[in-house]
């Protein structure tokens, strides 16, 4: 995809639709690691889509230059590596709080405007006041339909 003129390519290594099946942080680095080997003078480029802080502090070490993160960032123990990090954030909002997607949700449609601002205005935030998203830097704001 990058050799025909993608800008950025993004990589899951697990699905997080509601059928999906649980994979360790473990068998994510597995899954990625031959890619981020292979992609290695072009990490700029590449995205690792995760919600799992290890394999997201893997991702940081290769150096890529996108984490994109369906749960918006939760664990404020990651922020200092991201901050530490010349890595830009994708960071999703989620009425799910923590591993794959369930069919079921806290959210009523009535109310899930203000909650995805209420989310992403106490994420940003959380991210700028760690030094993990520098103030004046946008933020990528997006939902996953997978």
């Amino acid at each position: 995809m990058l050799r025909v003129g993608s800008d950025v390519v993004d990589v899951g290594p697990a699905a997080s639709h509601p059928d999906a099946r649980p994979v360790s942080p473990a068998d994510e680095i597995r899954r990625i690691a031959p890619l981020l080997d292979a992609l290695s003078d072009q990490m700029h480029r590449v995205s690792i889509d995760s919600f799992q802080p290890e394999t997201q502090r893997y991702a940081l070490k290769r150096g890529v230059g996108y984490l994109n993160d369906i749960q918006g960032f939760p664990d404020p123990a990651l922020y200092p590596d991201i901050a530490e990090a010349d890595c830009r954030l994708v960071v999703m909002h989620s009425a799910q709080r923590d591993g794959i997607a369930t069919r079921t949700g806290h959210l009523r449609p009535e109310d899930a405007l203000d909650e995805i601002v209420r989310f992403f205005e106490a994420r940003v935030s959380a991210l700028r006041r760690s030094g993990s998203l520098p103030t004046g830097s946008s933020s990528i704001r997006g939902w996953d339909f997978s």
